[in-house]
């Protein structure tokens, strides 16, 4: 549960950072792929208009989210208000279309590597046009590249603001923040069911929160003493990288990467695991 996935973040444009929801597994139209936990760029707020479900081969307008770095055919994304994206890219085409692969996504910074387009709010990648008009599609890298994400070298995910309707995540005083995936029941404790958040960043003086995004409440829960290189049920390394602010919400001390944290949900007994 504590493994490091040792993928160092292509740098991101400020700290605005986008969410995964995991996918149920099922067969979806245009091209569903397999799931992955690099890194994507940062231009994730919601679209002005909501994606809206087409039929297989219908003409569509869909975005692709570039990055700070990424480049399409040796060119850079630009400004996209019309879905906020900063480095995007507007295509008109049919969906089903075949999305741009390695060999038409580069980046500048030195050895990272584009893996692949996910659907923008969720963990869900494509290899085609999926068939929803208006949708924006972000790109995935994997690689070295400078200024990676501090504290545990994992790849970052970027936030959302692009939230579900139900299930459980972090959301920060910006209003952006990381949306949790269900992860199953808790082995080691009886009636408690795990969520989990892949490659999260944290930077010092940010303030966020536990949200229930079926009713928007929002609270701070008890950390696991093992959290953060803690190494005994003493352990109090966690406050070095966190302030606990009550039962209200936390503050980042240190900048940090946490390559998993699992939200241990349990009646009157939630605990919060952040690895490093």
């Amino acid at each position: 549960m504590k493994k490091s996935i040792f993928v160092l973040l292509l740098p991101l444009l400020a700290s605005s950072l986008a969410g995964c929801v995991k996918y149920n597994g099922k067969p979806k139209d245009g091209g569903k792929g397999t799931t992955t936990t690099t890194t994507t760029p940062p231009d994730t707020n919601p679209p002005t208009s909501e994606s809206v479900p087409v039929e297989p081969g219908s003409d569509v307008t869909y975005y692709l989210n570039l990055g700070r770095y990424g480049k399409l055919d040796g060119n850079p994304g630009t400004v996209q208000a019309d879905v906020f994206l900063e480095y995007g890219v507007k295509i008109s085409g049919k969906s089903g279309d075949a999305l741009p692969t390695k060999d038409n996504v580069t980046s500048d910074q030195f050895g990272v590597v584009f893996e692949g387009w996910l659907l923008n709010g969720t963990q869900d990648t494509y290899t085609q046009v999926p068939n929803l008009n208006y949708c924006v599609l972000v790109a995935v890298y994997s690689g070295s590249g400078e200024g990676g994400g501090g504290g545990g070298g994992g790849a970052v995910t970027d936030r959302t603001t692009n939230f579900p309707s139900t299930g459980y995540g972090f959301k920060f005083t910006t209003g952006e923040g990381y949306v949790a995936s269900y992860f199953g029941p808790d082995e080691y404790r009886e009636d408690s069911t795990q969520y989990v958040i892949k490659n999260a960043h944290f930077v010092k003086g940010e303030t966020f929160s536990l949200i229930d995004f079926s009713n928007s409440a929002t609270w701070a829960d008890p950390l696991d003493p093992y959290s953060l290189g803690g190494s005994s049920p003493e352990s109090t390394n966690w406050q070095s990288y966190l302030s606990k602010n009550g039962t209200a919400s936390y503050t980042v001390l240190q900048d940090f990467t946490s390559a998993e944290i699992y939200l241990k949900m349990k009646y009157e007994d939630n605990i919060i695991y952040f690895s490093l």
